[in-house]
């Protein structure tokens, strides 16, 4: 009895046979954990730029030299990169990525085929 009411209420949702829409995951399901998988992904990226910035900064030591010499702008320090230019880096990975998940996030279909 539960099946029959499921699969008519189903039917009336999506048009499909549910068996059908299982396998082909449902447009209600793929919102729901697409959501979810989006912002797990996007806090799995932040989480990932963190060492990806602290790399990245040290391989620019000469950049940060050459600002602190042209510009006196205080970037090397007797520990190595201020913390400025780590932020900086951090932000700008973020940003390149914040605009890839986003362009993912477009290109991704949102119907279901059938």
């Amino acid at each position: 009895m539960l099946a029959t009411i499921f699969s008519i209420a189903f039917n009336f949702r999506c048009g499909h046979d549910p068996l059908e829409c299982a396998l082909l995951k449902p447009a209600w399901k793929m919102t729901a954990v697409g959501t979810t998988g989006y912002w797990l992904l996007a806090a799995g990226v932040l989480a990932m730029c963190l060492p990806a910035a602290f790399i990245l900064t040290l391989f620019l030591l000469p950049l940060w030299s050459w600002i602190e010499a042209a510009y006196a702008i205080e970037s090397v320090g007797h520990s190595g990169p201020a913390e400025w230019c780590f932020w900086l880096v951090y932000g700008v990975l973020v940003a390149i990525s914040i605009v890839a998940l986003l362009r993912r996030r477009k290109s991704k279909p949102t119907s279901v085929a059938g």
